[in-house]
């Protein structure tokens, strides 16, 4: 009897641990479904259009619709499925007509989830429409000042989340359009600039800075230190002197600030997929050669291969163009041609 009394007790003991677990369970469960719905933002959740890169009129929110969901109130954890967005980047591939732009407005979304909130998932979706041309020329391709912009705001994001999902598409795009936002040494020697100061540089072009579009870039720039570049009277300067003041964003991605926010794995993208591109823009003075002026009445000068006027011709110059002096100790002095060839020309024909 007291034995079945026992049993008795220990199998309710059992039921009421059991129901309490049970519980517990659901209450967890309950707990990371809210979690779940909490965190699965809408593409417009989070943001806001006024204070964005872009001009509030430039917004067009419920105008698009996929499967009966304005394209602004798209859960973004739908995007991240592989079927959902093959069946999206489908939809937005059909343009109906010319004035259809649903690619351009899901990807200003898209870059200003990544101007405000650092979004990395929005990175991710950005880098796969980079993948689809269509999607490329109406979204990335469209707007790639803007996506300038935001490299320049924070080049390290771009980097991280480059690294993390494995990915070089938007970043060697990004680069392949260096010449719109930096300017190499050849433009000063092309338009009669002289470079002053000693400080390594990377110079932002003036006509993408001027017409920068995110105000906290524009003041994050204001604090880069500035290289004045004299430049003789030419077309560039309106042939006047003129002094024109570049800022100078080699801090930009070789400060420590910058060095020790990257991890291994991390310095290792930027070295690969970023700094090429930057090494053909680093202006550094004390090593770089002094730009004079080929001058001669024949109209053009050789450039020869040794230090002789029986020497092979490598290239003929012409006069007025602007040459790279390497080495003027002698008559046969060794210079550089704006095409990247060395060589010698007489000292009689270069105008200092």
């Amino acid at each position: 009897m007291v034995h079945k009394l026992l049993k008795i007790f220990f199998l309710g003991f059992l039921s009421v641990i059991s129901n309490c677990q049970n519980k517990e369970n659901n209450k967890h469960q309950m707990i990371n479904n809210t979690n779940k719905v909490s965190e699965n933002k809408r593409l417009k959740d989070g943001i806001t259009i006024r204070t964005s890169l872009f001009e509030t009129d430039d917004i067009s929110l419920k105008q698009y619709k996929y499967k009966e969901t304005y394209l602004e109130d798209i859960y973004i954890n739908d995007l991240l499925d592989n079927n959902y967005r093959e069946n999206f980047f489908r939809y937005l591939k059909n343009r109906e007509n010319e004035d259809d732009f649903k690619t351009t407005l899901f990807v200003k979304l898209l870059m200003i989830r990544i101007q405000q909130l650092k979004d990395s998932n929005a990175f991710f979706l950005l880098s796969e429409c980079s993948k689809i041309p269509e999607l490329s020329l109406d979204g990335i391709e469209l707007l790639h000042e803007y996506l300038i912009e935001l490299f320049l705001t924070d080049p390290a994001f771009f980097i991280k989340q480059g690294t993390k999902y494995n990915d070089k598409g938007i970043v060697d795009y990004i680069m392949s359009e260096s010449e719109d936002y930096l300017v190499p040494q050849l433009f000063f020697a092309e338009n009669m600039g002289f470079i002053v100061g000693n400080e390594k540089k990377i110079l932002l072009n003036k006509e993408f800075e001027n017409e920068i579009r995110d105000k906290n870039l524009s003041l994050q720039l204001k604090k880069f230190p500035k290289s004045d570049i004299k430049f003789s009277p030419s077309l560039y300067s309106g042939w006047e002197n003129k002094t024109v003041r570049f800022t100078n964003i080699y801090e930009l991605f070789f400060s420590d600030e910058f060095t020790t926010h990257l991890n291994t794995m991390e310095s290792i993208y930027f070295k690969v997929n970023i700094l090429p591109t930057l090494k053909k823009y680093i202006i550094n003075t004390n090593d770089s050669v002094q730009i004079y002026t080929i001058q001669d009445p024949d109209g053009f000068t050789n450039l020869r291969k040794d230090k002789s006027a029986s020497s092979e011709i490598l290239q003929k110059i012409n006069s007025g163009e602007h040459i790279g002096v390497l080495d003027n100790s002698g008559e046969w002095i060794l210079v550089k041609t704006k095409e990247g060839k060395e060589g010698y020309v007489h000292r009689s024909r270069v105008k200092y």
